[in-house]
């Protein structure tokens, strides 16, 4: 390759090719990755992801060396398994074949979590409409990724649904746009929802239950290093046959759950503090209750429409 190309301008076999020799260089937002492997299922369902995703023609120097390799030995033959490794150290027991792709998601994931400390990491979803960045912290079981990925499916940038990066320097969010892992009767709800959702394959019996990613949009990748300043913050929560209320949250009470819902506010001591107090200073903070998707969309679009009229008025729109 002389020049960056995207995925959609290579086949799987030539992802494969790479991907064996001198590893597949490509960037996730702020992180540069070199991902090294002969498993083409998961080349197959990576290409279908992440089609509008540039390979880098030089390979740069990456933050994450990952390998995902076959299983040798009898395994090869018996119930195949494949090996996930960062700069070779394989911090995890080896997973099914066919689970090799949520296998990798998961591991990145891991090298992040533990590794990128110059942010303050939350565990949320990030959106963008409006030029208004909205984060979406939520415990597992919220409906969090169901409802992110219903926001970017009609319109929302997506920056991210598993990690919010923080920078402390600026308060802005650095999108890092990936598959979204959808898991049990999600998936169904999602397929229903929306045509233009392109679900992978379904992987059942994982240990978050059968899971199935849904790719981010074209434009959530391009846009992947635009960063975006927050200004709403929204805790959502489904309820089955509930309403759909959108209710002003206490600052202080908002402070406390976004620190319970950040994967490195204690580490981060005094930096991680007054990162998080300005964000809930600077944002409208809200809980959201709901059930049904198209109920939920409506008020958050209405309400994040008049925030970003009110900063248009004030002038802070340019701050975003």
């Amino acid at each position: 390759m002389t020049a960056n190309k995207t995925l959609r301008n290579l086949s799987v076999n030539e992802l494969l090719q790479i991907s064996q020799y001198n590893g597949l260089a490509y960037t996730i937002g702020p992180f540069s990755i070199r991902l090294t492997t002969d498993v083409s299922e998961l080349l197959t369902t990576f290409h279908q992801m992440y089609a509008d995703l540039e390979v880098a023609a030089v390979q740069p120097v990456s933050d994450f060396h990952i390998q995902i390799f076959k299983k040798t030995g009898l395994r090869r033959w018996w119930h195949p398994q494949v090996v996930f490794s960062v700069d070779s150290v394989i911090p995890f027991e080896p997973y099914p074949l066919s689970h090799a792709f949520p296998l990798s998601e998961w591991g990145l994931n891991w090298c992040i979590g533990l590794s990128a400390h110059q942010y303050i990491m939350l565990h949320s979803a990030v959106l963008e409409y409006k030029g208004v960045a909205v984060i979406l912290p939520a415990m597992p079981g919220s409906g969090k990724s169901t409802l992110c990925s219903a926001l970017m499916l009609r319109g929302w940038r997506l920056l991210s649904d598993e990690f919010g990066l923080i920078n402390p320097d600026t308060g802005r969010v650095h999108p890092m746009p990936r598959a979204i892992p959808l898991k049990n009767n999600s998936i169904s709800v999602i397929r229903d929802f929306s045509d233009s959702a392109v679900l992978g394959p379904l992987y059942k019996g994982t240990r978050k239950g059968d899971v199935a990613h849904l790719a981010p949009l074209a434009d959530s990748l391009l846009r992947q290093h635009e960063t975006a300043m927050p200004a709403v913050v929204v805790f959502p929560h489904y309820q089955a046959g509930s309403q759909c209320v959108l209710n002003v949250q206490e600052k202080s009470m908002a402070f406390t759950r976004i620190t319970k819902n950040s994967f490195n506010y204690y580490l981060s001591q005094r930096q991680g503090f007054n990162t998080l107090t300005d964000l809930i200073k600077q944002s409208d903070c809200y809980g959201l209750q709901y059930s049904r998707l198209d109920d939920a969309i409506k008020v958050l679009t209405e309400r994040v429409e008049q925030k970003a009229e009110q900063l248009l008025i004030t002038g802070q729109g340019d701050n975003l």
